[in-house]
């Protein structure tokens, strides 16, 4: 059954405040119920709350950055709450077809979201905090051509764990000030895929991960990053005796920030282990271990040529093959 948010007295205009009727809409809905949001500017005041497994889907247009009359955009004005927090008492959450403008965090994860939860065909700008801020479980759960932009950072989780076994796919992530994604976790089990994305023109690193994890980031395009900051495009190292390991698979490192220099990939702790599989990145650009090298290495395949490594023994540094 679909519940439609006009039908509970939302306006869509900018003007009117819609906190109330978009809530009593999400409300109303039942488990496994789909919620329409029209094609509008919903202005919000407070914080909308999803604790339901529910599906929410609007009229999806191109987001221009800015609120614009075309697609389904919920507004809002205030950087002390959250615009929407996802929390079901079980289940999973369907998000698709919306852009959040606003908000402390445009959209928070707070409750256990359950599994397979998706948010697709999504776009979140100019959150005093974080575009997707992720605190409870999103586990085997999925976010889907994402645009994220001019926000402390687009996707921040504190504890990874919550995200094992998750997929980003198709994301773009630009204009954050901090960083395009902080991942931190205290265990070894997390495990994340990042396929088909570019992250470029942002203040801090494009990847700043801490802690035990394996990511791998498959086709993914690295472009003018740490603009501000003279950090790499990915950070990583482990925090505890687990292991952080990166894998990078094809996509390509371009351009660097104007404060970056020529590092594009950084340990920050040890037991970093770094695999290279036909990755893009070229001669003359440095990884740095940092002086890191307990239980830490470099392995694998660039593409066409290698990149320099500094920060680290030679035996921890193994091409295959040969590389021209």
């Amino acid at each position: 059954m679909a519940y439609n948010v006009m039908k509970y007295g939302a306006v869509g205009d900018g003007v009117v405040d819609d906190t109330e009727a978009i809530q009593r809409t999400l409300d109303a809905a039942k488990p496994g119920g789909k919620v329409k949001i029209p094609e509008g500017h919903y202005r919000v005041t407070d914080t909308l709350r999803v604790r339901k497994s529910i599906r929410i889907r609007g009229d999806w247009a191109e987001p221009k950055g800015v609120p614009g009359t075309a697609g389904s955009y919920i507004v809002s004005d205030n950087p002390r709450v959250d615009i929407l927090s996802v929390a079901p008492s079980w289940g999973s959450v369907s998000l698709s077809n919306v852009s959040f403008f606003g908000g402390l965090n445009c959209i928070n994860v707070d409750g256990n979201c359950g599994l397979l939860s998706v948010f697709r065909d999504i776009a979140c700008n100019g959150a005093a905090n974080a575009c997707i801020s992720i605190n409870a479980t999103f586990i085997g759960s999925g976010l889907e051509n994402i645009k994220l932009a001019n926000s402390e950072y687009g996707i921040l989780c504190e504890d990874a764990v919550n995200m094992n076994a998750s997929r980003i796919f198709g994301m773009r992530i630009s204009e954050t000030r901090t960083a395009a994604m902080r991942l931190n976790s205290n265990t070894a089990s997390t495990v994340i895929y990042i396929r088909n994305s570019t992250i470029e023109g942002n203040q801090g690193p494009a990847i700043d991960a801490l802690g035990g994890m394996r990511l791998w980031i498959d086709g993914t395009h690295f472009e003018k990053n740490c603009i501000a900051h003279g950090q790499a495009d990915i950070l990583m190292g482990a925090s505890n005796n687990a292991l952080c390991y990166v894998t990078l698979s094809g996509g390509i490192f371009s351009a660097a920030g104007a404060a970056q220099g020529l590092t594009r990939i950084a340990f920050q702790g040890v037991r970093s282990q770094l695999s290279l599989i036909d990755c893009g990145i070229m001669a003359g650009n440095i990884i740095d271990g940092n002086g890191h090298g307990t239980g830490s290495r470099i392995f694998g395949s660039p593409q066409r040529t290698r990149p320099t490594v500094v920060g680290l023994e030679a035996a921890q540094v193994q091409w295959w093959p040969e590389t021209v």
